[in-house]
């Protein structure tokens, strides 16, 4: 028996060739394993042994059902078309339901990420909210004890160098003082001497012009 299927299509051609029709080949094993296509194709090469020396019959008569091995009647076109495009539609209708089922199951996935990512944002940001106050609240303590504590050392560096001007603006204003008090007597005495001099000189000046006034009046 044919197991091949080089073998299968050459029993059939010898089978149309030896006067079997396609309708006789319906239903055989190679018919089931090569496919009623391939049947037909073969059976459209091979042209059968006839012993008929009358004309071949016309196209009408082959469409009517004629012993040429090659007609085709129009049953023949409809069963082609169930087998060929029967199948096809059949596997098309599985796929699209399969094709929604998957993506219904798809878009649920999904959906159902979205919420679960949506929900870690919102936790993440109330985390992130939480930790930004006490990372903010944090740093102004630290950076206000930090102020207080250079304020306090700048005072205590600052302390020497104030008692240090204390000091000498006292010493200053203490110099200051004494100048004041020696160059005010110094030129109170210097006053006193230039008023003493002053009045003899005006008391030398009277009379000598006390005098000159006498010599005038004896000598006038």
């Amino acid at each position: 028996m044919p197991k091949t299927r080089a073998e299968l299509k050459a029993a059939v051609k010898q089978k149309l060739a030896a006067g079997a029709s396609v309708a006789d080949l319906k239903g055989t094993n190679a018919w089931n394993k090569l496919g009623g296509a391939t049947v037909r194709t073969l059976a459209d090469k091979v042209s059968p042994v006839s012993t008929n020396t009358s004309p071949s019959s016309s196209p009408q008569q082959d469409l009517a059902g004629g012993s040429s091995a090659s007609a085709k009647s129009y049953s023949d076109f409809g069963e082609l078309f169930q087998n060929v495009l029967g199948p096809f539609q059949e596997s098309l209708a599985t796929i699209e339901a399969g094709a929604t089922t998957q993506s219904a199951t798809i878009r649920g996935e999904a959906d159902k990420e979205v919420a679960r990512a949506y929900s870690d944002a919102q936790k993440y940001a109330s985390e992130l909210s939480l930790e930004g106050l006490k990372y903010g609240a944090d740093k102004e303590s630290e950076w206000r004890q930090a102020l207080a504590n250079i304020e306090v050392k700048g005072k205590l560096d600052l302390q020497p160098i104030i008692n240090a001007g204390l000091e000498r603006v006292a010493g200053i204003e203490a110099q200051a003082q004494r100048d004041v008090a020696e160059t005010t007597g110094r030129y109170s005495l210097e006053s006193t001497k230039k008023q003493a001099e002053t009045q003899e000189n005006l008391g030398k000046m009277q009379i000598a012009g006390s005098m000159y006034g006498l010599i005038s009046s004896i000598f006038g």
